[in-house]
């Protein structure tokens, strides 16, 4: 190791060489490597020690690599290897990727993006998750966090964006024999991985999902893309968030944005958001084609430059997604790498409460009305946003919706 010889995460290994710690969370560490054959620079990616005969973790760790090890996509992460340490180490190894997460890329830029390349940075997202889609993968957790900016090699060079963080990915029976093997101790109904503010509907009810909920989280991708916000951000807690996908009707992005929005980004992105699987786009090739199609110029004439607050409409039936209150843990801070690669849910909860997370910056703060009405019971914990590190981001929050009854009871699960 190059930095700290004391330490050698990988046990003496003679295919990679450490160079640096990048991030550690509460279930392993992220370290920038070179590969020692091919002189080149890789991400590792490794499970603690102590979890590394937990079968459940080391199970959603294998089912990453191998299901971006045979996603061969331009945007789409590359995994070239998968091993474990003399002592049992999982890890697995990631092309190099200088850039930034999606969300940093806009926050540095005031918190939005031009339409014009908003649109095609979600499109080359959904070309990816298109191929993802067709291999028999459902990503589940579809975020600005999990979508990465390449830095170009030349200034005329196109920005490339590339999915990353297939950790709580679903197998479907669609992929044929290329699919990665399913779990083997698959996700039950009623339990939902995901983050809060980009859950489809049927993952905050904790339903059986297809590769719509994709759709829905990259239709919101694009709302705070152009928006500069997502049309739920007045939801200060996980219950309030989760009544607002399930029964509050979003607004079009143009009664949000700072600029001139199109009509028919409008209507894209409410029907990608749209409550119900079958009223969004059939699938992401369809999203990608709509916005294809849409002609920038053709733009609302009053942008919305000081974001006036939108009056979202109280939800008239609490019962609809629950009456107990959810309690909330944000892990370790997940991984912070060159690849932004996120984390890998585990399969442990806790019930712990975080302090509240400021919005990031750029991002629109103004009250937005009226917030659902207040659930019975404890009050909720505060839904927290996620933390950003350098070079790449912080564990995606992962939540456990258990339809038990009268209510939905939430609880985090511990991140990478």
């Amino acid at each position: 190791m190059a930095e700290g010889a004391a330490y050698d995460p990988l046990e003496g290994s003679d295919k990679y060489r450490v160079i640096k710690e990048l991030g550690r969370g509460g279930m392993g560490e992220v370290f920038l490597g070179e590969h020692i054959a091919l002189g080149t620079q890789v991400v590792i990616k490794l499970l603690h020690l102590e979890l590394s005969n937990k079968s459940g973790l080391v199970d959603r760790m294998r089912l990453e690599a191998q299901a971006c090890a045979r996603l061969n996509h331009p945007n789409i992460v590359r995994v070239t290897d998968f091993d474990r340490t003399p002592r049992g180490r999982p890890y697995f190894v990631m092309e190099y990727l200088p850039g930034q997460a999606l969300s940093e890329e806009a926050e540095g830029r005031g918190g939005y993006l031009p339409v014009a390349e908003a649109l095609d940075m979600t499109r080359q997202a959904l070309d990816g998750l298109a191929y993802a889609h067709e291999a028999g993968l459902i990503h589940r957790d579809i975020k600005l966090d999990n979508l990465f900016v390449v830095e170009p090699k030349k200034p005329t060079d196109k920005k490339v964006v590339k999915i990353l963080d297939f950790g709580v990915a679903k197998v479907t029976d669609t992929g044929g024999d290329d699919a990665p093997a399913p779990l083997m101790v698959p996700t039950g109904m009623g339990v939902v991985v995901g983050t809060p503010r980009f859950f489809a509907p049927e993952q905050a009810r904790g339903q059986k999902l297809d590769h719509r909920a994709d759709i829905y989280a990259m239709g919101l991708v694009l709302y705070n893309l152009v928006a500069g916000r997502g049309p739920f951000d007045h939801c200060q807690t996980i219950t309030e968030m989760a009544r607002a996908h399930v029964l509050t009707p979003p607004a079009p992005p143009s009664q949000l944005a700072p600029q001139p929005i199109p009509p028919a980004l409008d209507q894209a992105v409410l029907r990608a958001i749209a409550k119900t699987p079958d009223e969004r786009w059939p699938s992401a090739e369809a999203f990608a084609q709509a916005l294809t199609a849409i002609d920038v110029s053709a733009s609302t004439p009053a942008a919305n430059p000081n974001a006036t607050a939108y009056q979202a409409p109280v939800a008239s039936s609490p019962s609809a997604v629950g009456t107990s209150s959810p309690a909330m843990h944000q892990s370790g801070h997940g991984y912070p790498s060159p690849t932004g690669s996120g984390a890998m849910a585990a399969v442990t909860a806790s019930g712990a409460t975080p302090a509240p997370v400021a919005q990031p910056a750029g991002h629109a703060t103004q009250a937005m009305g009226a917030a659902p009405a207040a659930l019975t019971g404890p009050t909720p914990a505060p839904l927290a946003g996620p933390k950003r590190y350098g070079y790449g981001v912080a564990a995606a929050v992962v939540i456990v919706c258990g339809l038990l009854g009268a209510g939905v009871a939430m609880a985090a699960l511990n991140m990478m």
